[in-house]
């Protein structure tokens, strides 16, 4: 493994010089807020991005190519879109049609520059996840002459891919490779698994959402559901017992992060899994942050979903997503076909090369948070907070083998600038790397709020403050690490 221990250069892709990498280095917060705030410059400097935000280079050439073909005037926008089904779906939640056209292998929607339509589409694009794999992209473009040559990359044997990860996520969630469905993105299986839940639902399509979680999460569910109940206190099971007790009928799901971003809170998993089993309501959980192997979520779960970006393929050079039906009385793959959006087989065979070591990178960078989150309590008059999931009760209970979640969050006493800033290690979106990766969340996952003075106390009611970091802890040797934070820590400047 390359490090990436030092100072990389904003815009930057993260892992360097692949052109599939879902980071980029944002180094400074005023790249982080030259990023958020669109500068042109900036982004034209950008080799790569997290590809829910950004239009990677790839999908810029197959755009101009298809208007070129089609011969659409300037004034019409193309959306490139994953399949047909992923228009129809559009067009669902959008509430009305679209125009578009068969844009080679894929679909575009055709809009005017101007249409008030148009963000409104890429939204639902973004948080329903119906992207075009920017590596099957590249082998299209190949083909058509318009990229002069491929990315050389190791892979696992083409007819063996999707096999290898089924095996291996069956394994980690302790069921049969029939019951893990992949889709293209962790967002397309979370679309997927609700949709399919709030569809075998009847009459009103309630959600019931466990406290605080990742924007576009919190985006889906509304568009998904006939209605959202937030029950911000994941610890409290007392008052939400009462609440299901009054409104159990009208509830499709129950949804969770286990464990939640970026707080890394934990509920008593187990105690919530009897309680939607008394009112005979699905429990779907997101376990990107524990999946099976490092805790037992499989058992107090009736759908799991899990970001195949993050720690099971370990390299940010990827989309992909899976859905476990655990409890197939209550979801099958079959309910969940008709919203997925499937992997390309560039993509999949690439992940179950990665995937192998799923396991082992795990422990590794378990092994590395608990000597990490030590050397960070040394430094209680810079840093304020510190979260981790170990250390409670609720973590406990599902925990297997002492290992925990690769992640930890610090708030610092001061501005964020001056220890991010100088901090020499990759900087830039995305987690579960086998390198250590540290992201600035509040400002890249909640900036609008950031400048509206109501909208950020209401941030900061929910713990979420602009002088957090998230890190990714990685693989590195722990000296090799704690010595990239002594740069800045022991010497704040």
């Amino acid at each position: 493994m390359r490090s990436l221990l030092k100072h990389i250069p904003a815009g930057s892709s993260i892992p360097l010089n692949n052109p599939f990498a879902v980071s980029v280095s944002l180094p400074t917060l005023s790249d982080v807020i030259k990023y958020e705030e669109g500068d042109a410059a900036f982004l034209e400097s950008m080799e790569t991005g997290y590809p829910r935000f950004f239009t990677h280079r790839y999908v810029r050439l197959y755009l101009q190519h298809i208007r070129e073909q089609h011969r659409v005037p300037e004034d019409r926008q193309l959306i490139p879109v994953n399949s047909y089904n992923a228009v129809c779906r559009v067009q669902e939640l959008l509430g009305s049609p679209v125009a578009h056209i068969r844009a080679g292998r894929w679909y575009c929607i055709v809009t005017a520059q101007d249409d008030p339509d148009a963000g409104r589409i890429s939204h639902i694009i973004r948080n329903c996840g119906f992207l075009i794999s920017s590596r099957a992209l590249a082998v299209y473009l190949h083909e058509l002459h318009i990229l002069p040559q491929l990315y050389h990359e190791d892979t696992a044997p083409y007819d063996q891919g999707e096999t290898i990860i089924r095996e291996v996520l069956a394994s980690s969630y302790q069921t049969q490779p029939e019951h893990v469905l992949l889709t293209n993105s962790g967002m397309n299986a979370l679309y997927a698994g609700i949709r399919a839940l709030c569809e075998k639902a009847a009459g009103e399509r309630q959600i019931v959402r466990m406290g605080h979680c990742y924007i576009d999460t919190l985006e889906l569910l509304e568009r998904c559901a006939s209605s959202v109940y937030v029950h911000k206190d994941i610890h409290e099971l007392q008052e939400l017992e009462l609440y299901l007790q009054q409104h159990a009928q009208h509830i499709a799901l129950v949804f969770i992060e286990s464990v939640s971003n970026p707080l890394l809170q934990v509920a008593d998993l187990p105690a919530l899994y009897r309680l939607c089993r008394q009112f005979d309501i699905p429990l779907l959980v997101d376990a990107t942050f524990s999946p099976g192997f490092i805790a037992t979520v499989y058992q107090h779960a009736d759908v799991i979903v899990e970001s195949l970006t993050k720690f099971a393929s370990g390299h940010a050079d990827m989309l992909a997503g899976s859905i476990v039906t655990v409890n197939t009385d209550v979801l099958t793959i079959a309910d969940c076909l008709p919203y997925r959006e499937a992997p390309a087989i560039y993509d999949t065979v690439r992940l179950a090369l990665e995937i192998k070591d799923y396991r082992s990178r795990l422990e590794k960078v378990s092994h590395n948070t608990k000597l990490l989150t030590a050397y960070f309590r040394q430094f209680s008059h810079i840093i304020e907070n510190i979260y981790v999931a170990s250390g409670s009760d609720a973590y406990a209970r599902i925990r297997k083998d002492a290992l925990e979640p690769g992640l930890i969050s610090l708030v610092f006493r001061d501005d964020l600038s001056l220890y991010y800033d100088r901090l020499p290690v990759a900087k830039g979106p995305s987690l579960g790397t086998d390198f250590t990766l540290v992201m600035p969340y509040v400002y890249l996952a909640h900036y609008e709020a950031c400048k509206d003075e109501k909208a950020y106390a209401e941030l900061l009611q929910a713990g979420l403050n602009k002088n957090m970091i998230r890190i990714s802890v990685g693989t590195e040797p722990i000296k090799e690490i704690t010595g990239a934070f002594d740069a800045v820590l022991t010497n704040p400047g």
